[in-house]
């Protein structure tokens, strides 16, 4: 199974089935408050636990004794040692207060919220609470999988996790204090602002991972991992709560041949304005990246999958990225376009003008349609199109 799936198989000596005792002192003034509806949990696996997890119920009692067994126990010293137990104390019971507000924001018709497109409705029944806790979860095995010296890193990590979404709390967003912009924006002030005084050395780290992650493109590992887990955790929250969708592997779903069966009636059809979404010259078809991208989402679509790369729009290039990564394995792109590019400008020339466009080339000869077939699609501005220029 790929990586987001072992959200569920963390190893045995992780699992942390032994007792716990939290100091009273330290967490009496947090926890207290909802010890009405404080309930120990049953001793089992976190394999048990994340499988429990998997299903539609909220969390019901977010800062619980299972969340300081979990997040915080078994990483105690390392807090200390590094300045950020009582932030990261401060920040759950922050957490803890908006736990119940949705975790996505703004869902249109159609089910789009957050720009997840049709998923945004089953996600907009996630909580604040739930998904940051799955964000967590995913973070540590992505942590764990990414460094050798995973545990070191492991507050940052939390603290990333936990924070990286509570710019979407109203508290947050109706009180103005935390200046304008989008919610990653926000969720980094805000968290700022609880370690005030209290900054480990590496917040600034964390701040800017939270910043970051909806970037289309990060080059920072940590930032890159924290979008990873995101991503991910939005995967296995909507898989939950779909009768329809499941979250499968890449390689067990996309097929190339299938792929491009599906291209084939669009290309050489001109539209209104000279407008075309892929035009053949020569011995390649130059596609425009929307089409791809929107016709990637149609076909994991027809099989039922959820695909995080395709979740947002924010991930397009990553998703044209391992398109054409698949493609090109099978030989089918062309070589004007070599590792580790997806795509390049190209200049459409006619007698009259050239256009720059950016352009994925596949070989013409990777369809079922011969090439002169093809070629005798063309009509008006298409027949015209006398060169076709890598920049």
């Amino acid at each position: 199974m790929f990586g987001f799936l072992r959200l569920f198989s963390r190893k045995k000596e992780e699992k942390r089935g032994r007792e716990i005792r939290v100091s009273i002192q330290e967490l009496s003034q947090l926890w207290l408050p909802y010890n009405k509806s404080f309930v120990l949990p049953e001793e089992g696996s976190r394999s048990e636990k994340k499988e429990l997890k998997s299903g539609v119920e909220s969390v019901q009692a977010f800062f619980s004794q299972s969340i300081i067994q979990e997040f915080y126990e078994p990483y105690r010293l390392y807090f200390e040692n590094q300045g950020a137990k009582d932030g990261f104390i401060a920040l759950l019971h922050f957490l803890d207060n908006v736990k119940n507000e949705p975790s996505v924001r703004g869902v249109k018709e159609g089910g789009g919220g957050d720009q997840f497109f049709a998923f945004g409705e089953l996600l907009s029944k996630v909580s604040l609470g739930e998904h940051s806790v799955d964000v967590a979860r995913a973070m540590l095995d992505l942590l764990e999988e990414s460094y050798r010296d995973y545990k070191n890193l492991i507050p940052k990590a939390l603290i990333a996790s936990f924070g990286h979404d509570i710019g979407k709390a109203s508290v947050v967003i109706e009180s103005g204090a935390y200046g304008k912009g989008d919610h990653p924006i926000l969720s980094a002030n805000k968290v700022a602002e609880i370690f005030a005084g209290r900054e480990p050395k590496w917040l600034n780290e964390v701040l800017n991972a939270i910043r970051m992650h909806h970037f289309p493109k990060i080059t920072d590992q940590f930032a890159s991992l924290l979008k990873k887990a995101d991503l991910q955790a939005r995967a296995m929250e909507a898989a939950a709560r779909s009768k329809e969708f499941k979250i499968r592997q890449w390689d067990e779903w996309f097929d190339s041949k299938e792929f491009l069966g599906i291209l084939l009636p669009e290309i050489n059809v001109l539209q209104p304005g000279n407008k075309w979404k892929a035009l053949s010259f020569g011995s390649v078809v130059y596609f425009q990246p929307d089409f791809l991208y929107e016709s990637l989402r149609a076909f994991a679509k027809g099989k039922g999958v959820i695909e995080p790369m395709l979740l947002r729009v924010l991930e397009k290039q990553d998703a044209l990225k391992k398109l054409v990564e698949s493609l090109r394995n099978g030989g089918l792109i062309s070589d004007e376009v070599r590792e580790p590019y997806w795509g390049r400008h190209f200049f459409i020339r006619t007698p009259n003008n050239q256009k720059r466009l950016f352009l994925v080339p596949i070989r013409i000869d990777a369809f079922e349609l011969l090439p002169h077939m093809i070629e005798k699609r063309k009509e008006g501005y298409l027949r015209e199109i006398d060169g076709v220029i890598p920049d």
